[in-house]
């Protein structure tokens, strides 16, 4: 193989394919800032990892379902996912919103609101979120879901595949169909984060591997919408022949730190995978932050 210079001007970078309106036919809400990082989300773009793009969809879906539930939305409809702290916006006439969730927590004219919970805003109120929660992420509906174009059947954001992008100052953010829900509803959630996460073998993996995850305390480390590096005893790992891996694995590249894959992992894994987060664990990896200890235990 030979490489040869390209004839002709450098292309230029791909442009993001945009799925926000920039005229919603019901605008609700206008962005003034858009906080750390706003993602449209929904339950994903599902059988398109054969073309190289993400799953993507919701990194906790019991609180984004809970957040439709709470407006009578579709559990799959589209909305906001926020990470640490969120946007600030200015209400463009009288709606009904929702949040979860155990990252930032809605403040609609300064004033706190109940937590997994739908309110009312006001024309000219300004709403604000702040990281006042325990965990990363929560989640913004709104009634009949946010108005956004899909791509390959969804309106998952996946920045790494140029289809979507994140909130930006600027952005004026609608609903699909115009509905007015009742405010007022709340959920109490039953569920708990926690330090202890169940494990799956996976087909072909190292026992001894295995049992070093139960037996050992990891730390988070570094982590995004890709995976969760863990900090710890250095296990027995490296390069093995590349195939799909499902939400959950954990994988040991050559370095001998797991790493978690989430919903924005690549297509292929081609390092040794010992085992999975079961998956009734895993809407609670989304919220961990660096430096906090998790245990393993196996668990079916």
């Amino acid at each position: 193989m030979r490489f040869v210079p390209a004839a002709g001007p450098i292309p230029p970078p791909v442009v993001p394919l945009e799925l926000l309106p920039a005229s919603p036919a019901y605008p609700l809400l206008q962005v003034e800032r858009s906080g750390p990082l706003s993602l449209v989300q929904d339950a994903g773009r599902l059988l398109a990892g054969r073309f190289g793009l993400v799953r993507g969809g919701f990194v906790n879906v019991q609180a984004a379902q809970i957040a439709n539930r709470l407006l009578g939305n579709a559990l799959d409809s589209p909305l906001l996912e926020l990470y640490l702290g969120g946007p600030s916006c200015v209400a463009l006439r009288d709606c009904t919103l929702a949040v979860s969730g155990l990252g930032p927590q809605a403040r609609p004219n300064g004033l706190p609101a109940l937590p997994w919970s739908s309110f009312r805003a006001r024309a000219g109120q300004r709403l604000d979120f702040r990281a006042s929660g325990p965990g990363r992420v929560s989640y913004l509906a709104f009634a009949g879901g946010l108005d956004t174009a899909r791509f390959w059947g969804s309106a998952s954001t996946d920045l790494r595949g140029g289809i979507g992008r994140a909130l930006r100052a600027g952005d004026m953010l609608g609903a699909a169909p115009a509905r007015q829900p009742l405010p007022g509803r709340r959920f109490t959630p039953v569920l708990r984060p926690g330090a202890s996460f169940r494990l799956l073998p996976m087909s072909g993996g190292d026992a001894q591997v295995l049992a070093a995850l139960c037996h050992s305390v990891w730390t988070v480390g570094d982590g995004d919408r890709m995976g969760l590096r863990l900090l710890g005893p250095a296990l027995p790992g490296g390069e093995t022949l590349s195939e799909g891996s499902p939400v959950g694995t954990v994988q040991v590249p050559p370095g001998g730190q797991p790493i978690i894959l989430l919903h924005d992992k690549g297509t292929l894994g081609g390092y040794s995978k010992p085992a999975c987060v079961h998956p009734g664990d895993l809407w609670r990896l989304a919220d961990l932050r660096a430096g906090e200890k998790i245990r393993f235990r196996l668990g079916g």
